[in-house]
């Protein structure tokens, strides 16, 4: 399975924002966890994460999507999830 993760900067000097497409599991997920670790580091807290399109197959991409939220709650930005995570059951 497959996995694109696109940066994209606004114009006007925006926060960046960053789109991951793809499937999420347990293959992917490893890689993945260690691609999001330094996403604040290199983002700062204006970041938008759009995970929306992503699609999670098993628990190993839960777990790395329920670290990441995990994350934003902590350093702040703006995490978009895919519709089957809702927020309340990840945090």
């Amino acid at each position: 399975m497959e996995m694109t993760i696109t940066m994209s900067f606004c114009d006007h000097g925006s926060a960046p924002t960053v789109v991951v497409t793809g499937h999420l599991d347990i293959a992917a997920a490893t890689v993945f966890r260690q691609m999001m670790s330094g996403m604040h580091s290199v983002c700062g807290e204006g970041l938008t994460l759009d995970l929306s399109s992503v699609n999670v197959h098993d628990s190993a991409g839960r777990l790395a999507l329920t670290s990441l939220a995990c994350q934003f709650e902590e350093f702040g930005g703006q995490l978009r999830l895919p519709e089957d995570m809702q927020p309340e059951a990840i945090i």
